[in-house]
């Protein structure tokens, strides 16, 4: 197995070193594809003194997707180069424990996908993006496909290239620059593409498996990004091995992701920039803090609040923001039964 990690963006090479230290330190000796076109000559020698270059084939050549639907552009084109076994990486992913015990046993017929967050666009009941795109329908999934994390091998290659010729379609990408207006869901980004795919008739023979939230992955998005249920599991049985900064990015400074610097006028503001002082990808990222070579500051909470939280966790992610996740949860709760319609005689 080889994994392949793409980014175009200068703004998350903090995030993209991290993976990579991160997959240094728990799963040593996996080769990797990398593409990343900024790299210059210092990001050059922050690999050969920082990660075992020779495991590393570094391409700069830009791949013709766009940012986040650069995906199947990627894997095609590990996939020309002989390799028949692929895990995709988000570069906002920190590894927490080795990957590679999960892969090992898979057949090659089966394809790997994680479990979408708990976020308003979770589900797709009745495999609606496959209908939205006018595809026979052959399954539904319990939630949306997310591609964080994709393991593919040769087998998955006519559906990596019918996901490719979809985002480069014309009217996928007309949604994708609309501005002020949000996409149909069907093209939201490139795993609501993914997810019509897996559910139409044509690709429903392809076994999937889910890294699930809590014991495969930590999908941190939102005050709903690690419930008290994932917390007790990671207790009990330790982290899952992908730690996903899904949305929100700790290391940038400021913008819409950041959240520390804006936000906090009112209540949900400042209970969202507690949440992400807390967050368990920056407490992990504080092992890297010395080979990163870059600023850090971001890693350590900015409030005394954030401080305390930090303090009474232990430097163990399940616990630091506990009390945050049980209010987080009980809101969640209450809105669900606030949808319940009562019974009537």
């Amino acid at each position: 197995m080889i994994v392949c990690i793409a980014e175009d963006r200068r703004g998350c090479q903090t995030s993209l070193k991290l993976l990579l230290l991160s997959i240094s330190q728990h799963s040593p000796g996996l080769d990797i594809e990398l593409f990343y076109p900024p790299a210059d000559a210092g990001f050059r020698k922050w690999l050969r003194t920082h990660i075992n270059y020779g495991n590393i084939s570094l391409n700069v050549k830009p791949l013709d997707g766009i940012s986040w639907n650069v995906k199947p552009h990627a894997l095609l084109a590990v996939f020309e180069n002989g390799h028949k076994d692929i895990l995709w990486i988000d570069s906002d992913i920190i590894l927490a424990r080795d990957i590679r015990p999960i892969f090992n046993k898979l057949d090659s017929a089966t394809m790997v996908v994680t479990e979408e967050a708990l976020s308003g666009n979770r589900e797709d009941k009745d495999a609606q993006r496959a209908r939205l795109w006018g595809f026979e329908v052959g399954r539904t999934l319990p939630f949306v496909a997310n591609s964080s994390v994709i393991r593919v091998t040769d087998v998955h290659v006519p559906l990596l290239k019918k996901w490719r010729t979809l985002l480069e379609c014309e009217q996928y990408r007309a949604a994708q620059s609309l501005r002020g207006v949000e996409p149909p869901m069907h093209m939201f980004g490139d795993q609501d593409v993914l997810t019509a795919l897996l559910t139409s008739r044509d690709f429903s023979y392809i076994p999937i498996q889910f890294l699930t939230r809590g014991g495969g992955i930590m999908q941190y998005f939102g005050p709903y990004g690690y419930t008290l249920t994932e917390r007790i599991q990671n207790i009990l049985f330790g982290l899952p091995p992908f730690i996903h900064s899904q949305a929100w990015k700790p290391w940038a400074a400021v913008g819409k992701q950041g959240m520390r610097e804006q936000g906090r006028s009112n209540l949900r503001g400042r209970f969202n920039a507690l949440y992400l002082e807390c967050s368990p990808y920056s407490i992990l990222a504080l092992r890297y803090k010395n080979r990163l070579e870059e600023d850090s500051r971001w890693m350590s909470p900015t409030s005394s609040l954030g401080a305390l939280f930090r303090k009474l966790g232990l430097g163990r992610p399940s616990l630091t923001g506990l009390p945050l996740a049980a209010v987080a949860d009980l809101y969640r709760l209450g809105k669900w039964f606030s949808r319940i319609k009562p019974l009537r005689n």
